[in-house]
């Protein structure tokens, strides 16, 4: 064999080896499982938060200018016979019974989305608020992609309070806007933990803000809606250092095939 030959042979077994390194590392498709936690049975592959919710209320706890203080919450005022808290998607259907708030993720691939919503009746609040948190409890997160955290982004609301409550059927106007507009906050929300946790989620200026704009309009209702970060994955470092190893491999094939001829 000659020197260019074994050369040349030397740049592709680079190649190969890279390429093959880099599948051996790509994420196997996790068997999807019947998970309670919305109507019934769902195959999903698990990337939530407030999973198997329901039943109990959340609130909003306000700080008020001279240093008094209010609580609202989904449990009051209510539109049905559930709480004032929920979810919409584009493609899965909900009822109006459900009084469940789970957000994020639930298919295989990414097309499945939930977002959640919590309406408050603000009812016998006067004065200026100064602060707001909102009080959720956590009940399930879970994350098949192995994330600590799921990056969970508060929004306003604009759809009716009404209309928002009357979960049935699915929406993707209701869908978009529970994810999208005036930011409330975002929050990083460990997906382990005690399901009885109430999480604190202190929301910022322009929360505070709408909050004010809704008590001096008069308005008896206001809503937050919630949704997590997309679910696509921005590759591992050992991944990037795979796609690296194999990129140069070829560049090492195509340079001394240049050179040999």
């Amino acid at each position: 064999m000659r020197s260019g030959e074994f050369r040349v042979l030397s740049g592709a077994s680079l190649a190969v080896v890279g390429l093959l390194a880099f599948l051996l590392v790509l994420p196997t498709p996790v068997k999807a499982v019947n998970v309670i936690g919305l109507m019934g049975p769902l195959v999903h592959n698990s990337e939530y938060l407030f999973g198997w919710s329901g039943g109990n209320a959340n609130a909003l706890s306000l700080g008020l200018q001279g240093g008094g203080s209010a609580g609202v919450s989904t449990g009051v005022g209510l539109f049905g016979a559930g709480m004032n808290q929920g979810w919409w998607s584009a493609v899965e259907t909900n009822g109006d019974w459900n009084d469940n708030y789970v957000v994020g993720d639930l298919s295989d691939d990414g097309t499945d989305l939930v977002n959640a919503f919590f309406t408050f009746d603000l009812t016998g609040v006067t004065g200026s608020v100064t602060s707001a948190t909102f009080n959720v409890q956590r009940y399930f997160g879970e994350s098949q992609l192995g994330r600590t955290f799921q990056h969970l982004s508060v929004f306003d609301v604009s759809t009716d309070a009404a209309v928002l409550n009357y979960t049935e059927g699915t929406s993707q106007a209701i869908f978009d806007d529970l994810g999208s507009g005036v930011s409330y906050g975002a929050f990083d929300v460990t997906v382990d933990g005690s399901l009885d946790e109430i999480l604190n989620l202190s929301l910022n200026g322009n929360g505070v803000a709408d909050l004010n704009k809704a008590i001096g309009a008069g308005n008896r209702y206001f809503s937050i809606g919630a949704t997590l970060a997309p679910s696509g994955e921005v590759p591992e470092p050992t991944t990037l250092g795979l796609l690296g190893t194999a990129f140069l491999g070829f560049v090492a094939l195509r340079w001394r095939k240049r050179r040999n001829h």
